[in-house]
């Protein structure tokens, strides 16, 4: 087909093998049959009064990695190479280039591209990479840790997306990288991802701000006022007899709730301030905290642990074994901290009421 490598001069689609191509008897100018039809002229009709006539274009020069370039790859060119294949600039840690999803390792020479028209990638092989290394290449490094070694180290069946975040952060030369698991769960993600460490820290910076506030709440009128709704429902019980068993619950209920609204009703305003700031610094503050630098301690982690067991464990089989049972994540931990922090709670608040 004589226009096969050519493309409409209206839409600037490429012609197919079953394309009819209409073409200008003034210009020579090639349309689509359908194009043709939709315009009623040829799509180069201005330029027919200054004796325009079209041509095939000009063969583009071979693409290598010295020539080849996108916008703004001047920019990071450090951190770009040439697909051998189409010749895009694509991150030098990546597996496959993304636009014509060819590897970026093969033993095909550097020049030889590859045609459109040849067989499709392996997109299994493709997905199964995406998924363990986030596209990267495994013998890449992050943080001076390789990918293969620090997708181990993870676990998980969806490795790659830790990978991703954890390299985009490395390029950015930043410690900031948001988690929303991190956000969310706080220290139980942390105790989930096996950092015990910063898990429990994080578990008694909440029990401290959540004891802060009760001080804060337990001024001298809200004691007199609880104290006084205490012996008056102990008496109630004590007094009391089976029968009316339910009226003395809901007097107790009321003695309680009417106290803690006149405890609360006659707080100062500098423990109402300090209150509400310790409630932003629970709720908010924490959360967001641990969202943005939660994967910058995993990341960390990752790189003492799997260098460690790099310089101790020469081989291969055996670190990768390590690599599994020192990283991964923990049920265990989240659940043994999550009952912790229920005991300490419990205990710490019993002491506090005992007082009263």
């Amino acid at each position: 087909m004589r226009y096969q490598n050519a493309a409409c001069v209206s839409c600037n689609m490429p012609f197919g093998e079953k394309d009819t191509v209409v073409v200008c008897p003034v210009c020579g100018a090639p349309h689509h049959a359908e194009c043709w039809a939709k315009e009623g002229k040829c799509a180069c009709e201005e330029k027919h009064a200054s004796g325009f006539v079209w041509d095939f274009p000009a063969p583009e020069p071979p693409v290598t990695p010295e020539t080849a370039a996108v916008p703004g790859a001047e920019a990071n060119a450090g951190d770009t190479v040439a697909c051998e294949f189409c010749g895009a600039r694509v991150y030098r840690k990546a597996m496959f280039c993304p636009q014509c999803g060819n590897p970026l390792k093969s033993d095909v020479p550097r020049g030889e591209f590859r045609r459109y028209d040849d067989p499709e990638p392996n997109m299994d092989r493709i997905l199964e990479n995406y998924e363990k290394y986030g596209g990267l290449d495994p013998d890449a490094e992050i943080d001076g840790v390789p990918c293969r070694d620090y997708s181990d180290f993870v676990g998980g069946s969806f490795p790659g997306r830790i990978l991703r975040k954890a390299t985009e952060a490395e390029r950015r030369q930043s410690k900031i990288s948001w988690s929303f698991a991190a956000c969310l769960f706080g220290p139980i993600w942390f105790l989930y991802r096996k950092m015990v460490k910063e898990g429990v820290a994080l578990l008694l910076i909440h029990l401290i701000l959540t004891f802060s506030m009760l001080l804060c709440m337990l001024s001298p009128t809200m004691i007199a006022e609880l104290r006084g709704a205490l012996n008056m429902t102990e008496d109630a019980a004590l007094n009391g007899s089976a029968e009316n068993y339910a009226e003395i619950v809901n007097e107790m209920q009321s003695a309680l709730e009417s106290a803690l609204y006149s405890g609360l009703s006659s707080l100062s305003q500098g423990r109402l301030l300090g209150m509400r700031a310790i409630e932003l610094i629970q709720t908010v503050a924490v959360p967001v905290l641990c969202g943005l630098f939660g994967l910058w301690f995993y990341r960390k982690k990752v790189r003492a642990d799997v260098l460690n067991i790099r310089a101790s464990q020469p081989d291969p089989i055996a670190r990768r074994v390590r690599f599994r049972k020192s990283g991964g994540t923990s049920v265990g931990y989240a659940v043994l901290g999550i009952l912790g922090y229920a005991v300490v709670y419990i205990v710490f608040a019993n002491i506090l009421f005992s007082l009263l």
